[in-house]
């Protein structure tokens, strides 16, 4: 956002730190976890599949309705 302000230093910053990191929880792995949360699956399972911080990818009315 910094880019914007005429502050190139931010963004080169980024692409030298940042870019080159894969994200392990991404919009497609949070579907596949949503879909088994929908099917019946609770939080414990999930986070035994997918991992601790699957849950992020929820907000607590999912949770609420799905998982609880």
């Amino acid at each position: 956002m910094k880019d914007f302000r005429g502050l190139p230093n931010y963004g080169s910053e980024f692409k030298k730190n940042c870019q080159g990191k894969v994200l392990r929880y991404s919009r497609r792995t949070c579907q596949l976890a949503f879909n088994e949360l929908v099917q019946g699956k609770k939080e414990q399972e999930l986070i035994a599949k997918f991992g601790e911080r699957i849950i992020q990818c929820f907000n607590e009315r999912e949770l609420n309705k799905y998982g609880r």
